[in-house]
């Protein structure tokens, strides 16, 4: 089992819930200026062009999913659209996979084949096991 990368925030947080550092001024000011530098830095972040352009691509294949009353595999989400002709099925099932993580899209397995839909309400609502008391 992996564990858990400690980044600079979580040290500087688990430093200021120390009583011994919060009760010197001066180590508690330096570490308070360190959280709001963090917090800037990880504001002005820019998305890269990859990023750009596979928000671009997920907008596309929920637009095919939107015009077809069926669901698609990834091999038929490839050949639905010519924006898609270069994409291979490894970059196309982790833009549908992306879009299922965000709960746009649905995904089911048939007959060993994963099929992709536009998500409904009823396709993520959690199911609630009732227990019975006897």
């Amino acid at each position: 089992m992996t564990e858990k990368k400690i980044t600079k925030k979580m040290v500087v947080e688990m430093m200021l819930a120390d009583e011994k550092i919060v009760a010197n001024e001066v180590f508690k000011a330096y570490l308070e200026n360190e959280l709001e530098l963090l917090k800037k830095k990880s504001e002005n972040k820019k998305a890269t062009k990859t990023q750009v352009e596979n928000e671009k691509l997920k907008s596309t294949v929920l637009a095919v999913l939107s015009g077809t009353d069926k669901a698609l595999t990834v091999t038929e989400l490839l050949k639905a659209h010519p924006d898609f002709a270069e994409l291979s099925n490894q970059k196309m099932s982790a833009l549908v996979s992306a879009l299922c993580n965000d709960k746009m899209v649905y995904r089911f397995v048939e007959k060993k084949k994963a099929y992709f839909r536009l998500a409904t309400e009823g396709d993520y609502a959690e199911v609630v096991e009732e227990t019975v008391t006897e």
